[in-house]
């Protein structure tokens, strides 16, 4: 009888377990914190001000004001305590926000703002969608004796669609923007044609939150679970030894012992691996020059995309440590 299609995946499987085994290699993965650098430093900022204004009043349909939206935002970000935020009114916000429609910033234009309000930045919000639909829905009721009897369901979607502009008022410079749409839906059911109104302020209130939320995770450092990779030999059995250091956080102490065995046995048969493995334990423990180098030698050994994407992945992580330095001594 010919092998079924479990059977040959079976033993496709088990050939390549074999190939694995018989060359001696295999791969140890394991996750470590990583810190990745914030997106909108912040950190020279102590009173901050918050101006929203609406831009599309065709694509408005609630009933809330200007004065009354920087309010809300500015009531949403005191909920991260590391600054002072200040509500710019309506009536000073307006003329600012003629002010950054301009292609760039003159010295002076918002000295009068940053005086008025003793601002060190400034977060203008530019609103050009906040929309709000509603609609009742009829619809039978299963497992009932009266073949006739409907329930009604009201459903609500609040949009809203804000563009952020950051601006470090000391330097009057502009420092990123960036735009976000959230929506959020509710519904009520009833057995009367009149389903219970919807809370249509806390549902603005609930996609303002979400809108700033999102803004505030790009301004804090993030500590991120990267996942770790090397490669394992059975001709070498020191090398579950540098991986033990590694997960013990030893990254120094694992890279001595990798350095060590892939300098002295320079024409193993799997010596790329062994300089890809002290790679991975100088990229980890932060020398990222010395990673990239070792990276090199295993390239020059082998030629593999793991080789090419470890390079690409260190050159990242070190651009994004040098961020991080550079964010800390501010």
């Amino acid at each position: 009888m010919p092998p079924t299609g479990s059977a040959l995946r079976i033993a496709r499987l088990t050939v390549l377990l074999a190939a694995v085994f018989l060359s001696g290699c295999g791969v140890t993965s394991f996750y470590v914190p990583v810190q990745r650098p914030m997106e909108i430093n912040l950190t020279r900022m102590q009173r901050i001000g918050v101006a929203v204004a609406i831009v599309n009043r065709d694509s408005v349909n609630v009933q809330f004001s200007e004065e009354a939206l920087t309010g809300l935002y500015t009531d949403l970000f005191r909920k991260d305590g590391r600054h002072t935020w200040v509500p710019v009114l309506p009536y000073d916000a307006n003329p600012l926000f003629e002010i950054l429609s301009q292609d760039s910033l003159r010295k002076g234009d918002l000295s009068a703002l940053r005086e008025k309000y003793e601002l060190d930045g400034l977060i203008a919000g530019e609103v050009d969608l906040m929309r709000y639909t509603e609609e009742v829905v009829a619809a039978e009721v299963k497992q009932s004796d009266n073949p006739d009897a409907k329930k009604y369901v009201r459903m609500g979607l609040m949009e809203m669609s804000i563009f952020l502009r950051v601006y470090d008022m000391a330097d009057e410079a502009f420092i990123w923007s960036g735009g976000a749409y959230h929506n959020v839906r509710d519904e009520k059911r009833s057995l009367l044609p009149v389903p219970p109104s919807l809370n249509v302020d806390g549902m603005l209130r609930e996609t303002a939150a979400y809108l700033v939320d999102e803004f505030l995770e790009l301004t804090r450092v993030i500590t991120e679970r990267r996942i770790v990779t090397f490669l394992t030999d059975g001709e070498f059995p020191e090398i579950k030894h540098g991986i033990e250091k590694a997960k013990a956080g030893e990254w120094n102490e694992a890279a001595a012992l990798f350095k060590k065995l892939a300098e002295e046995n320079p024409l193993a048969e799997e010596a790329d691996k062994l300089w890809y493995n002290l790679g991975v334990a100088y990229q980890f423990g932060g020398d990222f020059r010395s990673a990239i180098e070792s990276y090199e030698r295993a390239q020059a050994i082998e030629n593999s995309k793991r080789y090419e994407y470890a390079i690409e992945d260190c050159l990242k992580m070190e651009q994004e440590y040098l961020q991080l330095i550079e964010l800390n001594r501010e």
